[in-house]
């Protein structure tokens, strides 16, 4: 059985041309359905083609929006847990 998450690395080839594919259904959600399955497979989502196509999709600006506060919040915490753990570092060195 073929593994499509592995064997199907969407960020080795330029996702452009498969975005302008999505764009090309008039209908909203097979547009969105088609970015989702995109991203899930890894494509990059942040792309021009892709912002002009959410510019004119609701749901697909939503879900966007959904990826982009989810990447930040993720961030943020890595930092916060970096620096506590720094803190601690450096607290534990001092005293002794």
């Amino acid at each position: 059985m073929i593994d499509y998450k592995t064997d199907l690395n969407l960020k080795s080839v330029s996702s452009s041309p498969l975005i302008m594919l999505a764009a090309k259904h008039n209908n909203p959600a097979i547009q969105t359905t088609l970015v989702k399955l995109l991203i899930d497979y890894g494509a990059d989502y942040n792309t021009e083609g892709l912002f002009q196509l959410a510019q004119t999709n609701q749901e697909l600006s939503f879900y966007l929006r959904q990826l982009y506060v989810k990447d930040q919040v993720t961030a943020i915490a890595l930092y916060f847990f970096a620096g506590l753990a720094a803190f601690f570092l450096v607290r534990t060195m001092l005293r002794r």
